[in-house]
């Protein structure tokens, strides 16, 4: 006989032979343990559930076909295992199956993203089906603390102060949304973020929608050199200092043709099985879609639900950028949730919320007592589990560069960090 059977056999008759049995184990036993006795198994819990006695009688009288096979497994029970041992069986011999099943079924599929999709699915639904145990308030206030204790080791630094002291860096399953109007510096803010990370040895994917792989290292060239665009391109032993520099960074950019959502968040998972990223860049949200009867407002919204899971299940951080809405005419351009393009739903599913804003591209010169030359601010518009701010930072147009600012003040510039709870006035 199959051993997962024997497994079943002797489960069974536990719970037929002893009433606690499952009482005291309710929570982890289920249907999707068994296979072979499984309609065995959803009788007795049904019955259970109903309130009524699920004695062997009843049990024989509702199944006849199992007769012979409950009366051999209640006239063998073995009480020296552990109900325990052999829940634990039988979910090890599920896993197994499911797994293997999944194998044969990636198989059959077209392109690798496609197979590692169907992989990845088959271990997170082991993830998802482990059991739910009951711990003690105080056991979970200390694992509170430790993860207190331990945010600004798990996050992934991003070079700004403020941003990491308020939320300990970019953190594992947070969906992040870099969001601004044209022409702010959204792509080269999520490139020296990326870039940062990468130079602490933090793997990182880029995947952009919009520029060429080449255009992307161009820039991050740029900066490792600390010179103009202009000055790389027209300068060989420059370039290749800059480029020589990226040699040991695990900084990995997808060139990309096809848009559609499954295939980014294919992408994201393969870079992820290969590379052990941290940190997914998409740049950007409004370019992403799949050909459907949705609503724009509802293809972007599905689009950023589907990026903020693939961040659950991969336990890792995602960047994606967004386009703001202009204002009506003559409206202000300071950024607001509200004008997050084509969907609200982009804000519910995002648990970081930033803005970029550099109100020199609109004519002012002088901008919260300073001189707008050079000046951008960052706004964390919302932050879940972590509170709102805003502070300065500069820009260095002829590089791309976003420069940091102490956050604790001492230029003048920027306020002390202090957590904001809600959202800020705007």
């Amino acid at each position: 006989m199959n051993i997962k059977h024997k497994y079943e056999r002797q489960l069974i008759s536990r719970m037929l032979s002893d009433k606690q049995a499952y009482s005291l184990n309710s929570d982890i036993i289920r249907p999707e343990l068994f296979t072979k006795y499984r309609e065995v198994a959803e009788t007795y819990i049904e019955l259970v559930a109903n309130g009524k006695h699920p004695g062997l009688t009843k049990i024989i009288t509702l199944l006849p076909a199992y007769e012979e096979d409950i009366i051999r497994m209640s006239s063998n029970v073995d009480y020296e295992v552990p109900v325990e041992d052999l829940v634990s069986e039988l979910e090890e011999h599920s896993r197994m199956q499911v797994l293997g099943e999944a194998i044969t079924t990636s198989a059959y599929q077209k392109t690798s993203e496609e197979r590692i999709k169907t992989l990845t699915d088959a271990i997170m639904s082991f993830h998802e089906k482990q059991k739910t145990t009951y711990r003690t308030g105080y056991e979970i206030g200390l694992d509170m603390i430790k993860e207190m204790q331990s945010t600004q080791k798990t996050g992934v630094p991003t070079g700004f102060g403020f941003l990491d002291k308020l939320t300990g860096g970019l953190q594992p399953s947070d969906l992040v949304i870099v969001a601004a109007e044209t022409s702010q510096g959204k792509t080269s803010l999520a490139l020296n973020i990326a870039h940062t990370a990468a130079r602490l040895k933090h793997p990182v994917a880029f995947i952009s929608l919009e520029m060429s792989s080449k255009q992307l290292i161009g820039r991050i060239v740029s900066s490792e050199v600390n010179r103009s665009k202009k000055e790389v391109e027209t300068d060989y032993a420059l370039a290749e200092q800059g480029v020589s520099e990226l040699k040991e960074l695990p900084f990995y950019v997808a060139d990309v043709t096809n848009n559609s959502t499954q295939h980014i968040a294919g992408l994201i998972r393969a870079a992820h099985l290969r590379y052990g990223i941290k940190v997914a860049f998409i740049d950007y949200l409004q370019l992403m879609g799949d050909k459907s009867k949705q609503s724009r407002e509802q293809e972007i919204g599905q689009t950023a639900r589907t990026l903020k899971n693939v961040a659950k299940e991969l336990n890792i951080n995602v960047v994606a950028l967004s386009q703001l809405r202009r204002p009506s005419h003559g409206g202000n351009h300071f950024p607001s949730l509200s004008r997050l393009r084509d969907s609200g739903q982009v804000e519910e599913a995002a648990d970081v919320v930033l803005f970029v804003y550099r109100p020199e591209m609109y004519g002012i010169s002088e901008y919260e007592d300073q001189d707008t030359n050079g000046l951008a601010q960052l706004i964390i518009a919302k932050g879940r589990n972590y509170g709102v701010g805003k502070f300065f930072v500069e820009f260095q147009a002829e590089t791309t560069t976003f420069i940091d600012r102490d956050y604790r003040g001492v230029t003048g510039n920027n306020p002390p960090l202090t957590k904001v709870e809600g959202k800020l006035p705007f």
